[in-house]
């Protein structure tokens, strides 16, 4: 299942800081972190959505997130890995937090080279974090990554929605 790490296209974030707290071979809890404390009345407004583990935990609280998620950059969005970024430690409690289970080194290797393999719009004005995390949470349930009730509730209280169909460039033509 697992590509070469070799053959997985590094397109590191601004910013990312994996050279300095890489990964290692350790077990580690994995998480999916959806912004803000609960779901918002409006499930169409954007809730940004990321998959992390943690690489390291600083003197001060701050940990440094190993993360796997799709982000907006201007009218486009894009995947980067590595995305290794530091955390302050209030930040956990300000967003909702669900615990995807403990995985070895080689099941996070798995989980990106599925989160690589997802398909997206880079100008869908819907098509963000949440459907390409719910494209992701699928593939992981169908590799028995995670169980398809974690899946069900998951789905569920973020909420994560299916594709939709729309682009920056329908909005500029008037399209939508």
């Amino acid at each position: 299942m697992s590509l070469p790490a070799m053959s997985r296209r590094i397109t590191a974030a601004a910013g990312d800081i994996s050279a300095l707290y890489p990964d290692n071979r350790e077990n580690k809890d994995v998480f999916l972190q959806a912004s803000g404390p609960s779901a918002r009345s409006d499930p169409t407004l954007p809730r940004h959505v990321l998959i992390y583990w943690v690489n390291a935990t600083l003197p001060n609280g701050d940990q440094i997130y190993d993360t796997t998620q799709l982000e907006k950059h201007g009218n486009y969005f894009q995947y980067h890995y590595p995305n290794v970024v530091k955390v302050d430690h209030a930040e956990k409690g300000l967003n909702q937090t669900f615990f995807l289970g403990k995985f070895t080194s080689q099941q996070r290797e798995d989980i990106l080279d599925l989160a690589s393999e997802v398909e997206f719009q880079p100008t869908s004005l819907t098509e963000g974090s949440r459907v390409w995390t719910r494209k992701l949470l699928a593939k992981m349930e169908g590799e028995g990554l995670i169980g398809r009730e974690l899946y069900a509730q998951i789905l569920q209280e973020v909420p994560l929605p299916s594709a939709v169909i729309g682009s920056f460039a329908d909005v500029s033509a008037g399209a939508l």
